[in-house]
């Protein structure tokens, strides 16, 4: 065992290999410098040897021998070699990581006055941390640093904990003050990834809660990733309860408001709120933004407008309007609108609800039943196939009586037109329907009298 010259009562010896692994001498070449890193050599000599260690760390190699040294190292005069070996402790971790002694020195060395050694302090402790190696001990001198007087080593602490949310035995639940704390530090690196951080905490099941109004705050933030990354925080914090956002909704369709909320983050709210409303809470404040998210000039927050209102329509009180857009789309110009509007409604039907509000839909989805796009057809035949399904008695009729007046409609009036290929493309597309629509009225007739 080598004992540390700065650390009364510490030793150290070499680390065992990861599962699996076999011990391995120290690489041919580095055994002259190891005798050179321990001599009382010039510093700038023993500044090369470190930076050997640090080198052959860097390319995968197994320095682990030469750790009890390099441990000293850090508690060297010499800022050159303390940074080496700090850099050369943090490259051996990927491979050889079963030594939870390095915990003390490591957190010693976040007092180094060189950044640069507490940098690659902090990112040592968030591996270690991670492996599970003392890691309440490694999480407390992370969360040390996280007040760093220094961005760098504040940046790799908010990294280091979200690292350690990969094992669950990681208590990260004493880091969320200061996460919270960096959510409103002047770097903007440094918000975006105490924010994402808080993130992947919500991911894995903690309550973030308190946090909810600086991460709406954060929708509008001058750095567009702390925008994008609060809004997945806040979709995460979503996901995990109802109760989370509940209270914030009216904040949130604010922030969908704000013209400074940027796409990608507008769409992601935009999906909040639809996770929302699958939860239960009330959104009805929502819906005129999400059909304004309809026109949007970008297709991902128009997909995700759809998406919302399709589940917002399960509401009688939102129907209505939400129907009557989306006939609105099919009515348009564009083919692109008339595939939202046709998705909202395809969906809408599916999950059984009426869309007799707007009958006026009808009619161009009865139309799309003849036309060449597989596409469109299979959702039309959908629609149509959902509507006939459902219980509601004015939705059949008025597709029935749509159906067969499209049949004898005057462009199929004439001989050429009924022997043309997309007339008996029409026909068999309505024999499709028909059947569909009689056998689902023997099924609606067999349960009737099993009731009985």
């Amino acid at each position: 065992m080598a004992g540390n010259k700065l650390l009364p009562g510490y030793s150290f010896s070499p680390p065992k290999p990861a599962a699996g692994g076999k011990k391995q001498p120290l690489p041919e070449g580095l055994r002259k410098e190891l005798d050179m890193l321990r001599s009382y050599s010039p510093a700038h000599e023993r500044a090369a040897a470190a930076s050997s260690f640090s080198d052959s760390a860097k390319k995968g190699s197994n320095i682990a021998e030469a750790l009890p040294s390099l441990m000293d190292a850090l508690q060297d005069e010499e800022v050159k070699i303390r940074i080496y070996a700090s850099t050369a402790i943090f490259f051996s971790l990927t491979k050889f990581w079963s030594h939870p002694e390095l915990v003390l020195p490591l957190s010693s060395a976040l007092s180094d006055e060189d950044p640069d050694v507490r940098s690659y302090a902090v990112r040592s402790l968030g591996r270690l941390a991670r492996k599970g190696n003392d890691h309440q001990e490694a999480m407390k001198a992370i969360i040390n640093a996280m007040s760093d007087p220094d961005s760098g080593v504040r940046l790799y602490a908010c990294r280091a904990v979200r690292e350690a949310c990969s094992r669950e035995e990681v208590d990260i639940l004493p880091a969320m003050d200061a996460l919270h704390a960096c959510m409103s530090d002047q770097n903007p690196r440094i918000r975006s990834e105490a924010t994402t951080t808080i993130g992947k905490a919500a991911e894995d099941g903690i309550d973030i809660s308190k946090m909810i109004p600086t991460l709406i705050a954060s929708l509008t933030d001058s750095d567009a990733s702390v925008r994008g990354v609060a809004a997945d925080a806040l979709k995460e914090a979503g996901k995990a309860s109802a109760e989370a956002i509940k209270g914030f909704m009216p904040q949130i369709i604010a922030a969908l408001k704000d013209k400074r909320l940027v796409r990608g983050a507008r769409e992601k709210c935009i999906r909040l709120v639809g996770v929302a409303d699958s939860k239960g809470v009330d959104i009805s404040d929502a819906v005129p933004t999400l059909l304004e998210g309809i026109s949007d000039p970008d297709a991902s927050v128009r997909l995700a407008s759809a998406s919302a209102l399709a589940d917002a329509a399960k509401n009688h009180e939102h129907r209505k309007p939400i129907v009557l857009k989306m006939a609105e789309l099919l009515a348009s110009d564009s083919q692109e609108a008339q595939n939202l509007g046709l998705r909202v409604i395809e969906e809408m039907a599916s999950k059984g609800i009426d869309v007799s509000d707007a009958p006026q839909a009808i009619g161009p989805i009865i139309a799309i039943l003849a036309e060449d796009n597989s596409e469109r057809l299979e959702s039309a035949i959908k629609i149509v196939n959902s509507c006939f399904r459902s219980n509601f008695v004015g939705t059949r009729e008025r597709l029935t009586k749509g159906i067969f007046e499209y049949i004898t409609t005057a462009s199929f009036a004439g001989e050429a037109e009924r022997n043309s290929p997309k007339y008996v493309r029409a026909m068999k597309m309505f024999a499709r329907v028909t059947d569909t629509m009689q056998q689902t009225e023997i099924n609606m007739a067999k349960a009737g009298k099993e009731g009985a």
